[in-house]
């Protein structure tokens, strides 16, 4: 502002709620090069997460609240999420308790 540079750091984040499904997106997913997903596709009940390297970068969830939510609270505090630990789809780490 004012032709002074500013830092901004913060998660992309957005969500909708149409017909009863709630989608929920967070992050920067450009150049991903795989996607873990975890829940029911067809039950439309699950989450993306989206990876670069060893790192996840973004995530989509379709009514698996609020999991989309804590991930961009992660993502903001700087720390890093690892593929590993998402892989094993145990969500323990979002609340520290995890590996």
């Amino acid at each position: 502002m004012l032709a002074q540079e500013a830092e901004i750091s913060t998660v992309p984040y957005l969500w909708t709620a149409m017909f009863g499904k709630s989608l929920r997106y967070a992050g920067y997913g450009e150049g991903f090069d795989d996607v873990i997903i975890q829940g029911d596709l067809e039950e439309l009940k699950f989450v993306a997460f989206y990876t670069k390297g060893d790192e996840v970068i973004a995530v989509a969830s379709m009514n698996y609240d609020p999991i989309v939510s804590k991930v961009a609270e992660v993502l903001a505090s700087g720390r890093a999420i690892r593929k590993r630990e998402v892989e094993t789809g145990d969500m323990s780490w979002l609340t520290g308790k995890g590996s």
